[in-house]
């Protein structure tokens, strides 16, 4: 199987490329990480950001560059390192996590969460014996204050799932939080 680099670097960032901004601050991370420029256009094109008559392949440096920035030789090396990885997962292995279950706490829980880059919003549950939960403050997150969801587990280092999320008053969506790294969280008992 081809190694597919976006998903490599949003998997090393915790960060799907899906805005203008996004490509600006990869951009700059890439410099500051590793000194060597991929113009945000470039990124762009590679992600499909821009329109179809200006997608073209990417050179096989820029594919190079990106794959030292996730931490490898160049792209041959991480497509070896992939392919063991693939081959080597077991799907069924338990999993232990730190987790919260919601619907155990009533009313007035707090919690934070966190996901890469800089992603927060502090939550507060406004029911006592359901999972809903209302959007206390929010930083670099398309969440808004005020948003409700609903959220019956959290945990650690994995996505996190939000049902009937009320944004800015629109009709109830589903929503995932923290899809490439996964979220921290932290509880605010009171």
């Amino acid at each position: 199987m081809e190694v597919d680099i976006r998903k490599e670097v949003e998997r090393k960032m915790g960060l799907e490329m899906q805005t203008a901004p996004d490509f600006v601050w990869l951009s700059n991370h890439i410099w500051e990480t590793i000194h060597q420029k991929i113009s945000v256009n470039t990124l762009k094109r590679l992600w499909g950001y821009l329109p179809d008559e200006q997608q073209v392949r990417p050179m096989r440096h820029t594919l190079d560059v990106l794959a030292r920035f996730v931490g490898y030789k160049d792209l041959a090396t991480l497509q070896s390192a992939v392919n063991a990885r693939d081959k080597d997962s077991n799907p069924s292995d338990p999993v232990r996590t730190v987790h919260l279950e919601t619907k155990l706490y009533g009313k007035g829980l707090k919690v934070e969460l966190t996901w890469k880059p800089d992603r927060r919003v502090l939550i507060e549950k406004i029911d006592d014996k359901g999972v809903t939960f209302r959007i206390l403050e929010s930083e670099k997150s398309k969440l808004s204050v005020g948003d409700t969801f609903d959220c019956p587990l959290i945990i650690e280092n994995e996505p996190l799932y939000l049902s009937n999320l009320v944004h800015r008053g629109a009709s109830p969506i589903s929503y995932i939080a923290g899809r490439l790294g996964g979220i921290h969280f932290q509880v605010f008992e009171e």
